[in-house]
């Protein structure tokens, strides 16, 4: 008889990146991770004597890329997807927009005097969180709005 997989704790590989992507966790988790191991134990117990390899592989279905995981869990559990990644804002792009509104100057101007923030902000790979609160106060402080500088 046939029963069907619980969605809730299911484990998929991505074959781009090799990652486990679990979606208990609603995340990307080790292959050691202990409910990982012990689901990946479960099915493995139930395999024939001759099946043999890499059987942690073999029982995690294998997905080409987050994109194809997004979907299938999105599809198969839709609370087990990890919700939307962040969409950053390059830091080019909002010194360009500030710039237009005459408005960097005095972004750099708060950068000099806090160099905690001015290291925050230059040291970002893949830029500004448009929901970042200290991001979205700096902006305030100096008379920009926040959500048009940080549009999409």
């Amino acid at each position: 008889m046939f029963t069907a997989p619980d969605f809730s704790n299911f484990f998929w590989r991505v074959r781009d990146s090799g990652k486990i992507y679990s979606s208990k966790a609603r995340d990307y988790v080790e292959v050691d991770d202990a409910n990982y191991v012990a689901w990946a134990n479960a099915i493995i117990s139930t395999l024939p004597p001759h099946v043999s390899g890499n059987l942690v592989e073999i029982v995690t279905p294998a997905l080409a890329d987050e994109e194809e995981l997004k979907a299938t869990v999105l599809r198969l559990f839709p609370a087990g997807w990890m919700g939307e990644a962040v969409r950053y804002v390059p830091v080019s792009v909002v010194r360009e927009r500030l710039e237009a509104v005459n408005l960097w100057s005095a972004v750099a101007a708060v950068l000099g005097a806090d160099m905690a923030m001015a290291f925050k902000v230059l040291t970002l790979k893949e830029g500004l969180d448009p929901k970042d609160a200290q991001v979205i106060g700096l902006l305030e402080a100096v008379g920009a709005d926040p959500a048009s500088i940080l549009a999409p």
